[in-house]
């Protein structure tokens, strides 16, 4: 056997075990989907959609971008939670009262009102979840949640709010199947955000704190199948949280 011979078996031998190891590493390390996919066929927005209040941004009127929900405006988001987590980016540093308040949905847009809270704000994303001593949300209902900022308690006028809808699906065979295999709050972003359900989506993002980068793709694969006014918004709140450790 000749020195070159031996030579490329022992390279042959290498290619043939990191091809191997290459192939168990796939075979068992769940792909990444990034993003958010919508889901097949969403619900069209009813009355209760996304309307930021005033032409400025926050309370101070200096901010880049208003008071704004993190969640679709072109279609109703989904969530497979009976208690969700919703989250919205206040732009003001300086502290004010907000209002969280979460409606039945009609055809007429709000009904009754199911739950309602007061907490002060925070710059940046805020996020609320529904207690689990209240009654749970149904699967196939509708439902607006609304946040006011009060700028001003003498001037109601001077409010900023946004409000939008959100529709309680069950959770599909497959994906309930994928999820009992994981309790990493990335991966099961991941797997929430590619079956399209951005409010589970964006609560599992939210839960670890280095996944800034998985929270932007969220946000801008979102902002890429918005209306322009909410495209925007998101795309700005997405270059400031980029600006951030």
């Amino acid at each position: 056997m000749t020195p070159n011979f031996f030579r490329f078996r022992q390279h042959q031998k290498r290619f043939w075990i990191t091809l191997c190891t290459l192939a168990l590493l796939l075979s068992t390390t769940p792909i990444a989907v990034a993003g958010y996919r919508p889901p097949p066929r969403p619900s069209a927005p009813g009355r209760g959609t996304t309307t930021p209040t005033g032409v400025r941004g926050g309370c101070g009127g200096e901010a880049k971008v208003p008071l704004t929900a993190l969640a679709p405006v072109k279609h109703v988001g989904q969530t497979t939670s009976s208690h969700p987590t919703v989250a919205w980016f206040v732009p003001d540093q300086k502290s004010y009262s907000i209002e969280l308040t979460l409606f039945e949905a009609t055809e007429k847009g709000r009904g009754k009102i199911l739950y309602t809270t007061k907490l002060p704000s925070k710059a940046g994303i805020m996020t609320f979840s529904l207690p689990s001593d209240q009654p749970g949300l149904i699967v196939g209902k509708q439902y607006l949640w609304q946040v006011a900022m009060v700028c001003n308690p003498n001037r109601p006028s001077q409010d900023k709010w946004v409000e939008t809808a959100m529709e309680v699906m069950p959770v599909p065979p497959d994906l309930k199947t994928k999820l009992a295999s994981t309790t990493n709050p990335l991966q099961r972003s991941q797997l929430y955000g590619a079956a399209g359900f951005w409010y589970d989506a964006l609560a599992e993002a939210l839960k670890a704190p280095a996944a800034n980068a998985l929270r932007l793709d969220l946000l801008k694969s979102l902002s890429q199948l918005e209306v322009a006014e909410q495209q925007t918004r998101l795309a700005t709140i997405a270059a400031l949280l980029e600006q951030r450790p």
